[in-house]
């Protein structure tokens, strides 16, 4: 019998030491989860829950070094690509095709596709939620013939807090 990738004791342990912002995020991706027809368990939990601690764009292979080290051995892409894919599809991550990584959405239980601002200084990235956008880019591409399936608008520019003190 094959054992399993991430054993539960071991994703306890790991999830146990998050600070208390990223455990209560967590815990209401696993509510939104379950709302949608999946759950959310363990690696794409621990994936969720290192974007969410990381707070900023997050790459594929950054994500496997730090989980290789929190469980004490390597761990394949693939099997980090498998729990992002399955995050995406629970529209819990987006990805920023612009930095090759990825973030947490900030709105999951919204029907609309992500308007990210992402900070060219620090990494930083926002989520904006505009509906009027969504209706206008759906309206447009229609009308070129094109059908939507999915959309991640990036912005770029500076954050609040990396804009020279003269210019805020």
């Amino acid at each position: 019998m094959a054992t399993r990738l991430l054993q539960p004791a071991v994703l306890d342990a790991i999830i146990g030491k998050l600070p208390p912002p990223t455990m209560a995020a967590v815990e209401r991706a696993k509510l939104h989860s379950l709302d949608h027809g999946g759950k959310l368990a363990g690696m794409s939990l621990l994936v969720f829950a290192l974007l969410t601690k990381a707070a900023r764009p997050t790459g594929a292979y950054d994500l496997i070094d730090d989980i290789s080290r929190l469980v004490g051995r390597p761990i394949t892409p693939p099997t980090v690509y498998r729990a992002i894919d399955a995050l995406i599809a629970l529209k819990l991550v987006a990805r920023l095709a612009s930095r090759n990584a990825f973030v947490v959405c900030s709105h999951p239980g919204h029907r609309h596709d992500c308007v990210l601002l992402v900070c060219d200084r620090c990494g930083r990235t926002a989520e904006l939620e505009d509906q009027r956008l969504d209706k206008l880019i759906l309206e447009d591409a229609r009308r070129s013939g094109f059908e939507l399936r999915h959309r991640t608008l990036e912005v770029e520019g500076t954050c609040h807090d990396c804009k020279p003190t003269a210019v805020r």
